[in-house]
């Protein structure tokens, strides 16, 4: 399962620095909670001086999932209405109608049709103005009543115009109910907009076809039908949540003959269980993009592995959850010949970009560059914040041909290594040792390349188990590439790697973490002869110490 193309680095000696006496367990920190709804994963004594709340050790910051501005471990503030419940336990005031039809009964006041993640009751409650013709419905919710392009005034529940803050119908919030087909034909912006159960939007439209949600409505998109991109668009959700659930998907329209470079930008994204027998969820192929400015989150916490198809089963019928579902899969952009010239193997194409914290929370489906071809770019994820797995299903887990570059932009940013400690052995890249509820062969949760920015501090650490180990857990990496005036801590985990690029970096080993090479899992090839000249000269002009190795399995 685990292997890593045809790109080899080239690395210097390195000097591992031991730290003696500094006070590095990480089960001595937890979730710090500000009066803001900020939250900080600190020592109790860093908390209590900034004057937090320390939730308690070993406790993890949550995100916002429920959109309140307020990290989900700490304390609710402001409840919603009475009757607004959370029937599925997500932690998410429930939108009755779309997110749990069964067993929760339809209660209007719950429903949520501005996509602000807060049930329309509330909203109401706190402004009654939103609903001057009092029906229990925020004024600015329209629905589509028939398929058809976006400006064809038959489509909508208005008198005349279709929804456009930009064209005088301002603070729409947008439903395209199950069985309505939309092509978005003009760049729109809306306060909000929601797909339910078999709804569609097509942003194909070969000239226009953009859509903004205002950034001050706290508005977003709830994806619980299909958006199918194609060409050279925008969905830009910047002041809200971009959230895709259930039947949902956000994917390149199958039709498209040309590569899709549609850019998603959202405050955050937010992926939550699917149903049984779905393939992909929120798929980033050929050259599209997307970027938050907060979390990314895949929420697996309600999921459960569905059972294969065989005679006589019926996965629709069980109604069963599957955890939800990442795919990215850059397309070949430029030829070999190209990619040579530019001094590269293979290029790499930074598909999804996350401002803070990427989650998966208990099962996550993840595939970054795991069916890319050989000269395709490489799937590379640029992440600011941490790196947040509380995954326990390795096999749902395939990053082995992908990129993760960690920016340290504030400084230090956690990792969470996941995988069985299995020492320096092949095996701990690609194993069948069970690894707690996983008996199947996995990965282990290992990478294909992990870049630490220049200047950036990353901690490894073990916070939580991932898997059946009794002890601290591991990372397996293919290739690492340490900038310089990079800063790594192994923080009482070890971190194992096939090829090692050093530029300078500091290396801190604390309690039981150390940084150790391993045999990679199948041969890496090394790039060409001719590949070797230019990387050379261009490490030596560096001032970089350069020594070769090919590794064998």
């Amino acid at each position: 399962m685990a292997h890593f193309g045809k790109k080899a680095l080239w690395y210097p000696a390195v000097t591992l620095v031991a730290v003696i006496g500094l006070p590095a367990s990480v089960y001595a920190q937890g979730a710090c909670c500000q009066a803001d709804g900020s939250c900080q994963f600190v020592l109790s004594a860093d908390c209590d001086a900034a004057g937090g709340e320390y939730i308690g050790d070993g406790s993890a910051c949550m995100g916002d999932a429920n959109g309140d501005a307020r990290d989900d471990a700490c304390p609710c503030v402001d409840p919603p209405v009475t009757g607004c419940g959370d029937c599925n336990g997500d932690g998410i005031p429930d939108i009755a109608t779309v997110d749990d039809p069964t067993p929760c009964p339809v209660i209007e006041v719950c429903d949520d049709c501005n996509v602000n993640f807060l049930p329309d009751g509330c909203d109401i409650a706190r402004n009654p103005e939103l609903d001057a013709d009092g029906d229990g419905v925020p004024d600015a919710c329209i629905t589509a009543v028939a398929p058809g392009s976006w400006t064809h005034p038959g489509l909508w529940n208005l008198a005349s115009g279709f929804p456009d803050n930009l064209a005088g119908e301002p603070n729409r919030a947008v439903t395209i109910p199950s069985g309505i087909f939309v092509t978005l034909d003009k760049t729109v912006e809306i306060d909000g907009l929601r797909l339910l159960p078999g709804a569609v939007l097509q942003v194909t439209d070969p000239v226009d076809g953009s859509l903004f949600i205002r950034p001050d409505s706290a508005g977003g998109v709830r994806v619980n039908g299909e958006i199918h991109v194609q060409t050279d668009h925008e969905i830009n959700v910047l002041g809200g949540t971009f959230m895709v659930a259930g039947s949902g998907r956000y994917a390149a329209d199958a039709a498209s003959l040309s590569p899709v470079s549609v850019r998603l930008t959202a405050r955050r994204i937010i992926l939550r269980e699917t149903l049984c027998g779905m393939t992909d969820q929120l798929s980033l192929t050929s050259n599209m993009t997307a970027a938050t400015t907060r979390d990314f989150v895949l929420d697996g916490s309600e999921a459960v592995i569905c059972p294969p198809p065989g005679p006589g089963s019926d996965k629709a019928a069980q109604g069963g959850k599957t955890p939800p579902i990442l795919k990215i899969v850059p397309a070949q952009n430029m030829s070999l010949a190209q990619m040579k010239s530019a001094g590269a193997a293979r290029a790499e194409l930074t598909a999804l970009e996350v401002g803070s914290n990427f989650q998966m929370l208990r099962m996550a489906n993840v595939c970054v560059g795991c069916e890319a071809r050989d000269n395709a770019p490489i799937a590379n994820v640029l992440l600011h914040g941490d790196f947040d797995n509380r995954s326990q299903y390795p096999s749902l887990f395939d990053w082995s041909l992908g990129k993760l570059t960690l920016s340290g932009n504030a400084p230090p940013h956690l990792f969470e290594v996941a995988g069985l400690d299995l020492g320096p052995s092949a095996e701990g890249f690609d194993t069948s040792t069970p690894a707690g509820a996983d008996g199947n062969r996995h990965s282990n949760f290992s990478m294909g390349t992990i870049e630490v920015q220049n200047g950036a501090e990353v901690r490894f650490v073990s916070a939580q188990l991932n898997t059946s180990s009794t002890g601290p857990e591991a990372l397996y990496v293919g290739n690492l590439v340490l900038r310089p005036n990079s800063t790594v801590v192994l923080a009482d985990s070890n971190v194992y790697y096939c090829e090692l690029l050093d530029s300078g970096a500091t290396i801190l080993e604390t309690g039981t973490g150390r940084l150790l090479q391993a045999p990679c899992p199948n041969v890496i090839p090394a790039i060409s002869p001719w590949g070797v000249a230019v990387m050379a000269v261009l490490l030596a002009v560096a001032g970089i110490v350069v020594r070769s190795r090919r590794a064998t399995a």
